[in-house]
């Protein structure tokens, strides 16, 4: 065969198989020794068997470890986005960035050589300070959920690592070795591919020796009846100027050398001994042209034309009804025997590229695993081939009808076509479509078994509606519609074209205006002959896309990925904030007061001031004086929402969010309560501190920038007042607090005293 390619065996848009499909071919595929194996994965030894012989290995192993590495692999994956999204809600914070904004305005301040007055600085200073011991205690909380994560997600990985470490070494090997091995999986697929196809394509051929030889004969005899009216096939020119024309995956050259591709000239030459079911369907195809239609031709000048050659169609015509059936046994036969050589070969390769991919790891094949993963395997991707062809067919139908029901708008086509095309062709979809239904619920219903893909395309006798009998059954029905069309094309339009040519030899060339202004026929007849062999082309497509399919057969996968874990990657803490400098005032000996964050308890109580009995105990550093919001326990409501601390110990009264309340305590009543009762809220004596005299001083920096431990807000060298006794405390207290009260306003008391915290 000079000049003509090997048949190609992928076809872009047409898919073989589902290949989304997940394959685990290696599940259970390997020998399990009747060792015992620990299988809890919490065990750093669990991976490993405790008595099994040197050269076996367990998937339980691999399992194990797997499902450990995974957990691990995802509790890493939360842990860093929960340590992330602290770090980011932090930095990102509006306080954060108002902090930072309220620094960099009072050093700018505190920077200048001058204020307008010495209390507008002070309070700036006092405002900042509180502002950062805030954002502190808000970098701390950050960071303690930082430290949090990451510690769990190192010491998970620790855990795992270990595990890993405890592996079998022959399973580390054989991890490795079929992880390089899965890389060639393309080129073992392609490989595979190219063998399965040449070789089903050589046993298709031969098994329909005698019905090909037929069709060869009513080809050759159409082309010498058509010599006088080549048909053209588009092509291309690559760079070296060769020229070459596809048709249904067969590649042809320019055989005569003059710049095109014509059937005659170049194809059917081809075509004396065929080799693959690419080029039964060429032969085919060039007698439906030939017989059905006006044919795609060029004139003397080059020029592409309409053309028909009324004694080549009548030929072709007659030969059509030896033809149509030497077509239809030689390609049902030929398919056939396509499939049954995939079949055995797609199953040998795979298995013999397993095999060795085992002896190579030091691990025992199991056969009969693999048989009955193989064949489950063989059968999704039968019934997945089973959807795809058959929407094909019934896609090509639909496409055929658009083209009839255009031509019906043209009166020369209703006049001569003498079959209804329109309400046939639709009878025809019809029946195709239960078929397809039916034959679907036919092979679902089948147990997988090694002769899967042959049932699915010729039945096998186990159903009824295999591919083979829907395509038989459809190309019978369109094959018959030429009958109409063909003396339409021949004879009636000929006579219409009152500015068409017929040459000697009996060629009519249509003109261009003629064809113009019935298209629609013209559309119409070509798009049949088109898609009967479009429909000869979905059936035999058996190899296309072959390569993805058999992909994911010799990927291995699953059982022996022990890869080890991947390291986890701290996420870094928050920095903390930067702390206001104490400013220097000039011409003034005292120091400023200098807030300071301590550490106050929340107690959360119920309305008589009792603690309640499931809440905790809130512990939280913030500076005392400054109105925070009130934490929350779950089932209550605080009685206020905002909160403004005192060092030490805070009752804070929460109210159950089903209390329901006197009338007139002002608590909202949501729901009646079903026990307990609850007193009116007791009201304790305000606590009242007298002014402060602050009396500021020239002091230095913070050295550290950190704020003094015992130091509180608002603290000055010169305090006269203390908190008046709270409800409760004796009256000789209270007569005690007075008196200094009443000294310190008099001038009488000690200089020096400190609030009580």
């Amino acid at each position: 065969m000079n000049g003509q390619t090997h048949y190609k065996m992928y076809k872009a848009n047409k898919h073989w198989i589902y290949v989304g499909i997940t394959l685990m071919v290696m599940t259970g595929a390997v020998a399990i020794t009747s060792g015992n194996v620990r299988a809890d994965v919490n065990d750093p030894t669990a991976a490993a068997p405790l008595d099994a012989p040197d050269d076996s290995i367990t998937t339980a192993a691999v399992s194990a470890y797997q499902s450990d590495r995974d957990a691990y692999q995802s509790m890493a994956s939360t842990a860093s986005a929960s340590a992330t999204q602290a770090a980011d809600e932090y930095n990102s914070s509006s306080a954060t960035s108002d902090y930072a904004a309220d620094l960099a305005s009072y050093n700018t301040a505190s920077n200048a050589a001058t204020y307008d007055t010495k209390a507008e600085v002070l309070s700036q200073y006092n405002d900042t300070a509180s502002e950062y011991a805030v954002q502190v205690s808000a970098a701390n909380s950050a960071n303690t959920v930082i430290e949090q994560q990451n510690n769990s997600a190192q010491a998970s990985y620790e855990s795992v690592q270990t595990k890993y470490d405890a592996l079998p070494a022959k399973i580390k090997t054989a991890g490795a070795l079929i992880t390089e091995y899965n890389k060639t999986t393309d080129t073992v697929s392609a490989d595979i591919a190219a063998k399965i196809t040449k070789e089903s394509n050589t046993n298709a051929v031969t098994a329909s020796t005698s019905s090909l030889s037929n069709l060869l004969k009513s080809v050759n005899k159409a082309k010498g009846a058509n010599s006088a009216t080549p048909i053209t096939v588009a092509s291309s020119t690559d760079g070296s100027g060769a020229v070459t024309a596809t048709l249904f995956g067969a590649t042809y050259t320019d055989q005569n050398g003059d710049g095109k591709i014509t059937f005659e000239d170049d194809i059917i030459p081809e075509l004396q001994t065929p080799t693959s079911l690419a080029d039964v369907t060429v032969m085919f195809y060039y007698l439906k042209r030939v017989a059905d239609t006006a044919l795609d031709s060029t004139d003397a000048n080059g020029t592409a034309v309409k053309a028909v050659s009324a004694g080549a169609a009548a030929t072709s015509m007659d030969l059509m009804n030896t033809a149509s059936g030497a077509f239809k046994t030689s390609g049902s036969t030929a398919e056939a025997a396509l499939v049954k050589s995939i079949q055995t070969e797609l199953k040998t390769d795979l298995e013999n590229k397993l095999k060795d991919i085992y002896s190579q790891a030091g691990m025992t094949f199991d056969e009969a695993a693999f048989d009955a993963t193989y064949v489950e395997q063989l059968k999704q991707i039968a019934i997945d081939n089973y959807k795809e062809q058959t929407a094909a067919f019934l896609q090509t139908l639909n496409d055929l009808l658009v083209k009839f029901q255009a031509a019906t708008t043209d009166t020369v086509w209703t006049s001569n076509s003498t079959n209804p095309l329109v309400g046939g062709l639709k009878t025809v979809i019809a029946k195709a479509t239960q078929q397809v239904t039916d034959g679907l619920a036919e092979i679902e219903a089948l147990p997988a078994s090694d002769d899967f893909l042959e049932t699915v395309y010729s039945g096998n006798n186990k159903i009824t509606n295999s591919i083979n009998s829907i395509w038989s059954t459809i190309n019978s029905s369109i094959d018959n519609y030429g009958r109409s069309t063909s003396p339409m094309m021949k004879t009636v339009l000929p006579g219409l074209d009152t500015n068409g040519v017929k040459s000697a030899a009996g060629t009519f060339t249509f003109s261009n205006e003629f064809v113009a202004s019935h298209q629609v026929i013209f559309d119409a007849a070509i798009g049949l002959a088109d898609a009967i062999t479009k429909l000869a082309e979905e059936f035999f497509g058996v190899t296309d896309d072959l390569q993805q399919t058999i992909q994911p057969l010799v990927t291995i996968s699953g059982s022996f990925d022990v890869s080890a874990p991947t390291a986890y990657t701290n996420v870094a803490a928050v920095a903390l904030p930067t702390a206001p400098a104490k400013p220097v005032i000039q011409g003034v000996d005292k120091e400023p007061t200098t807030p300071q964050a301590r550490t106050i308890t929340i107690i959360p109580v119920d309305l008589s001031g009792n603690p309640l009995e499931y809440a905790p105990s809130f512990t939280i550093d913030t500076i005392p004086g400054v109105t925070i919001d009130t934490p929350t326990v779950a089932g209550y409501s605080p009685q206020n929402a905002k909160l403004t601390p005192t060092p030490g110990e805070n009752k804070v009264v929460y109210i159950p969010v089903n209390y329901a309340g006197n009338e007139g305590d002002g608590i909202q009543v949501k729901t009646a309560v079903s026990e307990g009762g609850y007193h009116e809220a007791k009201t304790a004596d305000p606590i009242i501190v007298p002014e402060e005299n602050k009396v500021v001083e020239t002091v230095t920096d913070l050295g550290n920038n950190q704020p003094k431990p015992n130091q509180s807000i608002g603290e000055t060298t010169n305090n006269l007042g203390k908190s008046l006794p709270q409800t409760g405390e004796s009256s000789q207290s209270e007569l005690a607090t007075i008196g200094l009260m009443l000294l310190g306003f008099m001038g009488l008391a000690a200089v020096g005293k400190k609030k009580r915290y």
